[in-house]
């Protein structure tokens, strides 16, 4: 939990320490993935409030170009809602499996929902999921495809490589 603060704080101390922020400028966005570091509320509530906390102590026009998505666990989303600045972004880590011909399977969670749930962003293409679950570009396309199909949703996309990519240092 606290490399994940220390991110966040350190990105945004880069961003600030930026000259002039024109407000031609496209907003930058940073947006952070919590996997399953949090396991408790109590955690998620720290959390919150050490991100409420540093960016109450942002300069304004860092704020007003920047955007911020978090991506907490599933059983934190509402919770992290209305406990973070609402000028702070609360996004899904994904969305249902949407090649199976049933959406609605047990267990999965829609655009709709998060969408009704108020969140703005789903995450897609992590390489966790990659790696370890076997999604491929094909259901990747899927998914992003549901998403996109709600105005008030956007897709954070992920452009991790695969294990064997790593091991064989054919990447970053």
């Amino acid at each position: 939990m606290f490399s994940l603060l220390v991110l966040v704080s350190l990105t945004l101390a880069v961003v600030s320490a930026g000259s002039n922020i024109s407000t031609n400028r496209k907003k930058l966005f940073l947006s952070t993935n919590w996997k399953c570091s949090i396991e408790s509320p109590a955690e998620a509530d720290q959390l919150v409030e050490s991100i409420n906390e540093a960016w109450a102590g942002m300069h304004s026009d860092l704020k007003e170009n920047v955007e911020v998505s978090v991506h907490p666990p599933y059983m934190f989303l509402d919770r992290v809602r209305k406990g973070l600045d609402p000028s702070i972004a609360v996004g899904s880590q994904n969305i249902y499996d949407a090649s199976f011909p049933n959406k609605g399977n047990t267990g999965a969670t829609t655009p709709n929902m998060l969408s009704e749930f108020g969140c703005r962003w789903v995450l897609l293409g992590h390489s966790d999921r990659r790696n370890n679950l076997g999604e491929t570009d094909d259901l990747i396309a899927a998914k992003a495809a549901a998403v996109l199909e709600k105005d008030d949703l956007g897709i954070v996309l992920t452009l991790g490589e695969k294990a064997d990519q790593r091991e064989r240092g054919e990447t970053l």
